[in-house]
């Protein structure tokens, strides 16, 4: 039986190299809404996690048509890792495309967007999409999109460096300063140890399901 559980951390003061591990502060399987499992909002762990506000994880069969139909954001930006399958978009900046297994499309809606989503036919999209709070410089600024091909996503040991830097690879999204966000592969007993920059707070999520990345794709950065 597959599941996904959600773990977060937190502390209260930066800790120190080789530090005791912290505490968990709470997990969960999320709430499952159609293809869509919640994992993060502002009702439960969101609280503890900011500036993440939402978490989801989408198991979606291609469709006819679109998943949401277009849709409005402002002030937030939301970010899509594709896990599995590809995700058909097309946003309000000007930009339609396609993102193929292991790209990421990063929308900072800022004073507003609408945009669409879907999934490409063939395979089912399996992706997370994490929503996070932008600075309050940047919640009425312009808005803009990113969508980054899976080659061009850096990588440190297992670790693809989604949003931030970690061990000199850096992440090609225009995001905020201060955060970071790791998408982490190990093998059956394979063990990985984190060091969170200084102040930082770190949210884990643990997924039994394999990932597949190819190593050549078609796919451009915009």
């Amino acid at each position: 039986m597959n599941s996904t559980v959600a773990e977060a951390t937190r502390t209260e003061f930066p800790p120190r190299v080789g530090s005791a591990p912290r505490r968990i502060v709470q997990t969960t399987l999320g709430r499952r809404h159609g293809p869509i499992t919640r994992l993060v909002s502002p009702s439960d762990i969101g609280e503890l996690l900011k500036p993440f506000v939402f978490l989801d994880h989408a198991e979606v069969a291609p469709r006819p048509g679109p998943l949401f139909g277009i849709h409005p954001h402002s002030g937030i930006a939301t970010l899509t890792v594709v896990l599995r399958g590809g995700l058909a978009y097309e946003d309000t900046t000007g930009k339609k495309g396609t993102v193929p297994t292991g790209g990421l499309e990063w929308m900072k809606a800022g004073n507003g967007v609408w945009h669409d989503g879907a999934p490409t036919p063939g395979e089912p999209l399996r992706a997370f999409q994490l929503w996070v709070a932008l600075p309050p410089p940047e919640e009425n600024g312009t808005a803009e999109s990113q969508y980054i091909a899976p080659e061009l996503v850096q990588q440190a040991g297992p670790a693809r460096v989604i949003l931030g830097s970690y061990a000199g690879a850096v992440s090609p999204i225009r995001a905020p300063a201060g955060i970071n966000y790791l998408h982490v592969r190990l093998m059956h007993g394979e063990r990985w140890r984190y060091t969170p920059p200084h102040g930082h707070t770190v949210a884990w999520l643990p997924s039994t399901r394999e990932a597949c990345v190819p190593r050549n794709s078609s796919a451009r950065a915009s």
